[in-house]
């Protein structure tokens, strides 16, 4: 790329040097009327001057054309670097939630087999509600009052 460059800096010069000489020339053919001849060395300055913004304009293009495609490669490098990243830090994030969830799961089974366990032992103390032992005392009553027939129908309420 450089050495284009430096090409064409040298071909600009010469096309300089150059077109001044065609310029010396037009002046000393106009000076002994040789109109013609300046005619020619006009055209091929014109000519030169064209080439040179042609060749200029290519060059430039060519630069601009490389520089996009630098660019472009440094954009994509930038974003698998970035999605690199990010993808380490969701996997990291989603290895996180693994093993917080597992340290849940644990924590809360051993928190029911404790629970369990506590209500294991605490169910052989369990209370009769206070209907059921009215209707148990009814039921004494009846039995020591010798009334069978009432004593029947609150046991059919107790079932």
């Amino acid at each position: 790329m450089w050495s284009r460059l430096i090409d064409l800096r040298k071909r600009c010069k010469l096309v300089i040097l150059l077109s001044s000489q065609l310029e010396k020339y037009i002046l000393h053919a106009i000076e002994e009327l040789k109109y013609g001849e300046a005619e020619i060395a006009k055209s091929r300055i014109s000519f030169l001057k064209g080439a040179l913004t042609k060749k200029k304009k290519k060059e430039l293009e060519n630069q601009h054309n490389m520089e996009l495609q630098s660019l472009e490669e440094q954009f994509n490098t930038q974003m698998n670097e970035f999605n690199l990243e990010w993808d380490n830090k969701i996997r990291q994030f989603n290895e996180q939630v693994q093993n917080q969830e597992l340290e849940m799961t644990t924590r809360h089974n051993m928190e029911i087999a404790e629970l369990k366990k506590n209500f294991n032992e605490n169910s052989n103390r369990f209370k009769y509600s206070k209907t059921l032992l009215d209707l148990k005392n009814q039921q004494i009553h009846l039995v020591k009052q010798q009334l069978y027939f009432p004593f029947y129908l609150v046991s059919k309420k107790l079932k």
